[in-house]
Formats: structure tokens, C-alpha cells, sequence
């Protein structure tokens, strides 16, 4: 009676690599859109509203209500101090 080796067979290892490899590639991917989220979704001003420092100086009285999940970004992408402001009811 002949004996096998208790090894994985050689395509259980390369199904496992290959796993692996689709793994990594997923988890990059996923990790760098969530990166590009912030500044995307929550920019005030993509999403239709405008930065002032206060809502109620407005002149024309239209954008007068908080919004306070988005902020206001500078035009080299940092943070500003300003409200991000929508039209009030």
C-alpha cells in the first residue's frame, strides 16, 4: 500500500493565492473612494448651497438655514471657517 503526502494539492494553493490577490485589490480600491468622500459628497458648494460666514447675511434672505453635515472648502481644499448655508423655509 503506497502512502500519499498530507500536502494541499497544488491548485487549492493557487486558487488560494488568487483569492487573496482579489482580496487586496478590492480592499484598495474600496479604501481609496472612501478617502475621496468627504470632499466629494459633503462640499457645500457641489451640492448647490453657499458658504457664508453667517446664514443670515444673506441680502437677498434666501439661503438662511444651516446645513450643518457639509462643509466649506478653500480652493486648495482645506476647511474654512464659513456655514454652509441652504435655502431656508
Amino acid at each position: 500500500m503506497k502512502k500519499k503526502g498530507q500536502g494541499l494539492p497544488l491548485n487549492v494553493i493557487v486558487i488560494a493565492i488568487l483569492v487573496l490577490l482579489v482580496l487586496v485589490v478590492v480592499s484598495v480600491l474600496f479604501l481609496s473612494n472612501i478617502v475621496m468622500v468627504p470632499k466629494t459628497i459633503k462640499n457645500c458648494e457641489k451640492l448647490g448651497y453657499i458658504c457664508m460666514y453667517s446664514c443670515a447675511d444673506d441680502p437677498q434672505g434666501i439661503y438662511t438655514k444651516e446645513n450643518n453635515d457639509a462643509q466649506c472648502y478653500d480652493s486648495s481644499g482645506k476647511k474654512t471657517a464659513m456655514k454652509c448655508c441652504m435655502i431656508g423655509g
